[in-house]
C-alpha cells in the first residue's frame, strides 16, 4: 500500500531529510490535537452535544490514545485512514463534527503529501501513539497531561525533536532517529522562544 512512498525514496525524489520532516509535521500535528482536544479547544463554540460525543467516539486522537492504552493492534490500516480524514476536514473544516477550519500550513496537503497517501498498520500507529503520550520513568509508566502542557515544555519538545537525525535503509526498510550533535535545530536557528 506504500508503493508510492517507497518509490519516491528509492529514486530519491523524497530525501531522508524531507521524509523526515514529513513524519515531524505528522508528530506536530498529533501533538497540537492532544493539546487542543484535552483543553476542550478544538472543536467549535456551541458545537451540539450529539457531535461532540460522535467526534469524540469516532475521531479523535484522544480515541486513540485509549486505544493504544488497551491494544496493541491489526496490521489493518484503518486507524491511520481514519487519522488522515481527520487531517484532511481540519484542512477547511467540517460543520458536521464542529471542526474548525485551521488554514495552516501544519495541517495543509503540502505538509505531509507522501504520507497522506500511505497506509500504516494499525499495531504501529498505536505504538506510536503510546510513545507520544506515555513515558516510562524507571519501572513507571506516567501518561502526558498535555491539558497542562505549558509553552516552556511544548518547545522542548519542539526542540528535542529536532535534535534527531534519521537513518534510513530503503533497501533493508529500516528507519531510526539518533541524537547528533550538528542537528537541524542547531543548523536552521530553529529555537523555542517563550
Amino acid at each position: 500500500g506504500n508503493r508510492v512512498l517507497k518509490g519516491a525514496l528509492q529514486q530519491g525524489s523524497l530525501s531522508k531529510q524531507d521524509y523526515y520532516r514529513q513524519l515531524l509535521r505528522m508528530v506536530y500535528r498529533l501533538i497540537f490535537l492532544l493539546v487542543a482536544e484535552d483543553r476542550d479547544l478544538l472543536l467549535l463554540p456551541d458545537t451540539p452535544d450529539a457531535m461532540q460525543a460522535r467526534y469524540r467516539r469516532f475521531y479523535s486522537v484522544g480515541r486513540l490514545r485509549a486505544l493504544a492504552a488497551a491494544r496493541r493492534g491489526s496490521p489493518h490500516p484503518d486507524l491511520y485512514r481514519g487519522l488522515r480524514l481527520l487531517f484532511g476536514q481540519l484542512r477547511d473544516g467540517y460543520a458536521p463534527l464542529g471542526l474548525p477550519a485551521l488554514g495552516s500550513f501544519l495541517f495543509s496537503a503540502q505538509a505531509t503529501p507522501l504520507l497522506d497517501q500511505a497506509d500504516l498498520a494499525n499495531y504501529d500507529l498505536l505504538h506510536a501513539i503510546r510513545a507520544l503520550t506515555a513515558i516510562n520513568q524507571g519501572n513507571v509508566r506516567r501518561v502526558v497531561d498535555f491539558k497542562n502542557l505549558g509553552a516552556e515544555e511544548l518547545g522542548s519538545v519542539y526542540e528535542s525533536l529536532l535534535e534527531l537525525e534519521p537513518e534510513l535503509s530503503v533497501d533493508a526498510a529500516t528507519f531510526a532517529l539518533r541524537t547528533v550533535a550538528g542537528s537541524e535545530r542547531k543548523t536552521t536557528g530553529s529555537y523555542y522562544t517563550p
